[in-house]
């Protein structure tokens, strides 16, 4: 062959060479790049997140706490009656929660009615009505008693109730304070029971 073949031949492999390589080198270049975007937005993406979970965090805070406000400024220690007030009112919440649409679970129905029902048991207990329901009948039928007060034999500073009722009377309005205590205390065993049973499927 000639001289000129192998000239232009080897110039065109060369050429080749040098194509393949720069095409090499340029992806290679542009995995980097687009590597590097992609890491990059990712980056930024979670960086949002973080900055808009804060300030939802922030926001849901001082919605807590103009929420609670009412309940926690009226709380004391001394009565169980302002523990069920605040767990009445955590379970209110929970209830329209779990009545709207930001749920993500299948069947949300089930849980806002096992919350109903632990809330109706607290409306119940907390609404102190048991002994009123109880002596109803008994008011109709004696009309409304007062006790009456005289000063205590040897110190007059102080009073002793005086009751008047008849005997009747008094083991009537007894057993009817018996079964009001019977059904409140049946009310607050059921409730813990519910929450016992079903308080850890309430979430999200």
């Amino acid at each position: 062959m000639r001289p000129e073949f192998y000239a232009v031949f080897g110039t065109k492999l060369l050429l080749d060479f040098h194509a393949y390589m720069v095409y090499n080198i340029s992806m290679k270049v542009k995995e980097k790049i687009m590597k590097d975007y992609s890491e990059t937005i990712e980056a930024i993406e979670r960086k949002v997140r973080s900055v808009c979970g804060f300030f939802r965090s922030i926001a849901t805070g001082f919605k807590n706490i103009v929420t609670w406000l009412p309940v926690i400024w009226n709380d004391r220690q001394f009565d169980q009656g302002y523990l069920f007030d605040i767990l009445r009112f955590k379970m209110r919440l929970m209830e329209d929660f779990w009545k709207s649409d930001d749920t993500n679970v299948m069947h949300p129905e089930k849980t806002e009615l096992q919350i109903r029902i632990a809330r109706i048991l607290l409306d119940r207990i907390c609404e102190h009505s048991y002994a009123a329901n109880a002596i109803m009948l008994l008011e109709e039928k004696y009309g409304h008693y007062t006790f009456e007060f005289e000063p205590s034999e040897g110190n007059p500073k102080f009073y002793r109730i005086v009751d008047k009722r008849s005997k009747k009377e008094q083991e009537e309005y007894t057993r009817a304070y018996k079964r009001s205590e019977y059904c409140e205390n049946q009310d607050i065993e059921y409730l813990f029971d519910h929450m016992k049973k079903h308080i850890r499927k309430w979430w999200d």
